[in-house]
């Protein structure tokens, strides 16, 4: 039987599993395997290339080669886009050749009634090049995430004028001088997540507006925050689960006390939230331990999932506030991708706290039973004992890195010339599982 003569409700679902490499070339096979692949070659659209990636090798790159295939038949193709992403190398502003295409790109946004998600690097120039694509955009009905890189105010009037209610929006490389969160008003009643990157400063937002509904908000500032935009986030964004704050200044910044009790999820750098309310997982990076750390914090944070970036020395720190990470559970340690000597006498230092871990993960190349063995010995109530591989610095917007590998330690009665530990590696099938279930670890402890 030829597969493809089986049903559609069958066939389609199938077909969602397929990378969209892979689904390019059923496309080539026929024009029946055309037909049904092509739903998922145009659902996830990337124009230009972030950075070459194996899983991009069968997609369409080219404004040109894209725009071509969907005016074929726009009214079957340009309905199966979902999501579009314009990398800034797809349309060039200083090349009349590549700018001659833009007015075909607004052509498909035009018949793209169903996208979703829409990415625009440059969208400063690209307004400037074609007021038309500014319009089409606005016009969407449909549109739930925005993303906006290297951008200004022509840029960020598009979420006033946009007809979509959006639910998440991310602005990256402000090329003003501060960010104001007025822009966001129109979206209040359906704003669930929002990501500002690389803003000079930002402004407190005013004392009328609240955004209720944002359970994840991100914002990296590349100056200072003011003790006034920190202590107004509380009452503007009072449902947030999800906190990540940054700032690129040499001085961190303590903010008076804070209480915000929705949060569960907090990542810092460069910066110190005072929050007076317990959360679930706590993510230290550059915090410069020497200038200003409050001691006090773990006391009032309580975290029972704790990630460190072990390029800073965090364990005197550790050892003077020991006592409020006694509902500690799940500790990750980021950057340290060699196991060395100076590594495991950090983890001597940590285990001497008898902290009552369950599980430890560490990024590195390295992954051994030894390793898990020793890490057993030194702490007598981890369960778990995870490794990845070495994470760079641009992925540290992440607040949790899932390993990608996951040993059991079982424990027996110890006997003469016998080993006390049972070391299993989980199946492969299980690391989501164990992912899962370390990231919620006591996450009833803490509230």
């Amino acid at each position: 039987m030829n597969v493809l003569e089986l049903p559609q409700d069958v066939l389609l679902p199938i077909v969602e599993f397929l990378t969209q490499h892979d689904a390019a070339q059923l496309a080539r096979a026929s024009w029946a395997a055309h037909a049904l692949a092509m739903q998922r070659v145009l659902s996830v659209v990337e124009l230009g290339t972030a950075r070459p990636r194996k899983e991009l090798a069968g997609h369409l790159p080219h404004v040109v080669s894209f725009t071509s295939l969907v005016l074929r038949t726009p009214n079957v193709y340009a309905h199966h886009i979902k999501s579009l992403t314009l990398h800034s190398d797809a349309i060039d502003p200083w090349s009349k050749g590549d700018v001659a295409y833009v007015p075909l790109l607004v052509e498909v946004l035009g018949h793209a009634s169903n996208l979703r998600k829409l990415d625009l690097y440059q969208a400063e120039s690209l307004f400037d090049i074609c007021p038309a694509l500014f319009d089409v955009i606005a016009s969407h009905d449909r549109i739930q995430a925005l993303e906006l890189r290297h951008f200004g105010k022509k840029a960020l009037s598009l979420l006033a004028r946009m007809k979509s209610g959006l639910q998440e929006i991310a602005l990256e490389d402000f090329a003003d001088y501060s960010f104001d969160f007025a822009c966001l008003r129109s979206h209040m009643a359906t704003l669930k997540v929002f990501r500002i990157k690389r803003a000079v400063t930002i402004l407190p937002p005013c004392d009328s507006d609240i955004w209720d509904q944002v359970h994840t908000l991100d914002l990296h500032t590349s100056y200072d925050y003011t003790p006034e935009v920190v202590t107004s986030l509380p009452r503007a964004f009072p449902q947030v689960r999800v906190l990540s704050m940054q700032q690129h200044s040499s001085r961190p910044l303590l903010t008076p006390p804070i209480a915000w009790p929705s949060i569960e999820a907090l990542r810092l750098s460069h910066v110190w939230l005072n929050l007076i309310t317990p959360v679930h997982l706590l993510h230290l990076g550059e915090v410069d331990v020497n200038r200003g750390f409050p001691l006090q914090c773990f006391e009032h944070l309580q975290p029972a999932a704790l990630t460190l970036d072990m390029q800073y020395n965090w364990l005197q720190s550790i050892r003077a506030a020991s006592n409020g990470l006694r509902k500690l559970r799940y500790l990750q340690l980021q950057n340290s991708p060699y196991l060395n000597h100076k590594f495991l006498r950090k983890l001597e230092e940590l285990a001497e706290l008898h902290l009552p871990l369950v599980a430890i993960s560490m990024s590195t190349y390295f992954v051994h039973e030894n390793i898990t063995r020793d890490v057993a010995t030194l702490f007598p109530t981890v369960e778990l004992v995870g490794f990845g591989y070495y994470r760079t610095r641009c992925d540290l917007d992440m607040l949790h890195f899932p390993p990608e590998k996951w040993y059991r330690v079982g424990r027996k009665p110890e006997t003469e010339g016998a080993d006390s530990f049972v070391i299993e590696e989980a199946h492969p099938t299980e690391i989501a599982g164990i992912n899962k279930y370390v990231e919620n670890i006591g996450v009833f402890a803490t509230k």
